[in-house]
């Protein structure tokens, strides 16, 4: 009959008394399973668990052998079922500290059903860690003593109310600490960031760049209200110039330049549209506005009519293009809801096209103009 003899943590975070102890402390991963149960759906009908995925614990094991600096810091949840008599102060600590020792013994090939502990979250992480190694330590957070019910609610707030990571903290986060390690064992975690993401930084901080400041990074500036221009906007924008092909463009510098005047004199026309409400300044509008006059610019280059390096060059033919088009298809009300699929975007452009082809032929500019509600 194995003894487990565990230091931990206890605590209270609420002072109801219905409201359960935790006991914080770090365990073996093999060993936690001896003496708690993964309870899921298809076994048991009160099981919390749902279906064991052997893809996740795979992945798990490899996230761990790909790296030895690798490890997985998120605690796992669990009950414990654990008399009073069996949690005892560390002799010699002081009270305020809270510090007990959990003393327990489990039979051997105990049925799940009487095992003192129920996993909660974290079922993957705990048998992709024990098969990659039994006495690899896990961080545990355990309730003490509670009832089935306040099991299933944990369980349930636990993995139905967490809220994900903002793509745009990633962002942040990658920028902050960006260097060619930090990108090697993000890819080899599976976490894979756009290769145009050093745009983002750059056009962020470059004084030249008509987005400086106004990129959604997280920061704790004060400055939150002046960033509307989501990163991915970015990345995908300078993506669709580079689809283009054209060996000119192929270098930071060049590209910048060709992109800042593509923006600055579309918001110099158009400053009104510049902040935070506006439709132009959403991703997917960014993204196509940016395809619909490269794709001008381009053209006009494969004529040699223009030296796409030459950012005076590009912002004049820039403005003759705006010329043809007007802030009001950005502010009337349009028939579609915008989204970042691929068909608004070619929405936008096609919108765009027809515009400029009203407005050169002396129409109303909306005619034939099909998202724009009349």
């Amino acid at each position: 009959m194995p003894d487990y003899r565990i230091p931990c943590i206890i605590k209270q975070q609420r002072d109801l008394a219905s409201v359960p102890k935790f006991a914080l402390f770090s365990c073996p991963a093999g060993q936690i399973l001896q003496w708690a149960a993964v309870r899921r759906r298809e076994d048991d009908p009160d099981g919390p668990q749902r279906r064991l995925s052997r893809a996740k614990i795979n992945g798990i094991k490899r996230f761990l052998n790909l790296d030895g600096r690798n490890c997985i810091p998120p605690a796992v949840t669990l009950t414990l079922r654990i008399e009073n008599t069996q949690m005892q102060q560390l002799e010699g600590t002081d009270p305020a500290d809270s510090i007990f020792v959990l003393e327990f013994s489990v039979e051997d090939d105990v049925a799940d059903a009487d095992k003192p502990g129920i996993v909660i979250d974290g079922q993957h992480r705990l048998f992709g860690m024990s098969e990659f190694d039994p006495n690899l330590p896990v961080n545990v957070v355990a309730l003490l003593n509670a009832e089935d019910m306040e099991t299933a609610f944990q369980f349930l707030v636990i993995n139905n109310k967490s809220t994900k990571v903002s793509s745009d903290l990633i962002r942040t986060l990658a920028l902050d600490y960006q260097n060619d390690e930090l990108a090697e064992r993000l890819r080899t975690a599976r976490l894979t960031l756009d290769d145009n993401l050093k745009y983002v930084g750059l056009m962020d901080s470059d004084t030249q760049s008509p987005f400086a400041g106004h990129i959604t990074l997280v920061t704790h500036t004060g400055d939150e209200d002046n960033r509307f221009v989501s990163p991915s906007a970015i990345e995908n924008a300078v993506s669709s110039i580079q689809r283009k092909n054209v060996k000119e463009l192929g270098n930071e510098d060049a590209l910048c330049d060709f992109f800042y005047a593509i923006w600055r004199p579309t918001i110099e026309k158009w400053p009104e549209l510049w902040n935070a409400e506006s439709k132009l300044t959403h991703k997917v509008s960014v993204v196509a506005f940016t395809m619909f006059v490269t794709e001008a610019l381009i053209s006009k280059y494969d004529w040699d009519e223009l030296d796409v390096t030459n950012a005076e060059e590009v912002a004049e033919t820039t403005n003759r293009i705006l010329a043809n088009l007007t802030p009001e298809f950005w502010t009337c009300e349009w028939n579609i809801k915008i989204s970042d699929a691929k068909a608004v975007r070619d929405k936008i452009i096609e919108s765009l096209t027809q515009i400029s082809r009203n407005i050169r032929s002396d129409a109303t500019w909306n005619e034939d103009v099909e998202i724009v509600v009349l």
